[in-house]
């Protein structure tokens, strides 16, 4: 008789202070679960339902057989026999990755004077697969151009581009960008009157429009619901298990040329005019020291049914001179589970 339920490996229960959340990371999709549901998926895996009912108590019966309608009619699990547990292992949630960095962000105003052919270089050399050259200023379409001219061969497969709102950057012009690097993915326009999205008709490029008044990298380190969309999935999730979910594996330029784990963080390791990134990076004592501060070290994160798809920032917290305290932008109370105004 088949009365064990099991969880798809890809469905990850994540329990939380006051509620509980299963993280389908294949999907990319969450549901919120009552902590008892998390007690009896995770204290009674691989029990059978009397079992279960034996535990919990008959007059609990009617509760537990709903939680596992729920479980069904979402398809997060199936029902099994004993002997067939075997043939459905639990998802290996280790993480690593080839690259030396996997992710960079380079920012600029209207003063700045990088490089780029030399951060092109060295990042490719680093093996970073994904860039974001961020705008405080409004360049010209022939800069950004040749920004990306700049970055055409290198090992970069994602470019994410972020501008003041301006009347030259209509979607033709942005449309050009991307044909002229097929890396280039999103360009994110700031300080717009309406949120909008824009996909464009040439295959993995799309126009973000959005209110935020972006100034500098000030604005860094917001924790908002909408970004989890995109996040509970299982690079994500299995990162976020052991390491840093917004610094590991990065590096950083400030709009001054400095060299960071992030633009937002006053710790430097010199600067991109006479510094190279792989001297950063080989440091001791350097950028990895943040790399495997996890949500599960953090104070009050650690408590949080999001924090396995919430990007970390140490760089504005509660607590400066406290390594491990709160990022200091969220205003999510996983205590009430709430989010504050």
């Amino acid at each position: 008789m088949n009365n064990i339920f099991k969880l798809f490996a890809c469905c990850q229960p994540v329990k939380g202070y006051k509620r509980s959340i299963i993280y389908d990371i294949q999907r990319i999709e969450y549901f919120f679960i009552p902590n008892i549901l998390y007690e009896i998926l995770t204290e009674c895996k691989g029990e059978s339902i009397p079992a279960i009912i034996n535990k919990y108590g008959d007059e609990n019966v009617s509760t537990i057989n709903e939680y596992f309608d729920f479980l069904l009619k979402n398809e997060l699990g199936f029902w099994c026999h004993e002997s067939e547990l075997e043939l459905y292992p639990d998802l290996d949630l280790s993480w690593d990755h080839p690259s030396f960095i996997t992710n960079a962000i380079i920012d600029f105003d209207a003063n700045s004077r990088h490089d780029l052919k030399k951060i092109s270089l060295e990042l490719s050399k680093l093996l970073c697969l994904a860039i974001q050259f961020r705008f405080y200023h409004v360049p010209t379409i022939d800069f950004l151009l040749a920004l990306l001219a700049d970055f055409k061969n290198s090992t970069a497969r994602h470019i994410d581009i972020m501008l003041p709102f301006h009347s030259s950057y209509s979607q033709k012009a942005l449309e050009q960008l991307h044909e002229s690097n097929y890396r280039l993915s999103y360009v994110t326009l700031f300080n717009t009157k309406k949120i909008r999205k824009i996909e464009s008709k040439q295959n993995n490029f799309s126009v973000f429009h959005i209110k935020d008044g972006i100034k500098s990298e000030q604005h860094c380190g917001q924790i908002n619901p909408l970004h989890f969309q995109n996040s509970c999935n299982t690079s994500f999730f299995t990162e976020a298990q052991s390491f840093n979910s917004c610094l590991n594996r990065k590096i950083a330029i400030d709009v001054q040329g400095n060299i960071k784990n992030c633009p937002s963080l006053s710790q430097h390791f010199g600067n991109i005019q006479d510094t190279s990134l792989i001297h950063v990076f080989k440091k001791e004592n350097g950028l990895q020291q943040y790399w495997m501060i996890s949500k599960d070290q953090i104070k009050v994160c650690r408590d949080c049914e999001f924090r396995y798809m919430c990007t970390d920032c140490r760089a504005y917290t509660t607590d400066p001179i406290d390594l491990y305290s709160k990022p200091v932008k969220c205003k999510y109370d996983p205590y009430e589970a709430e989010w504050l105004p």
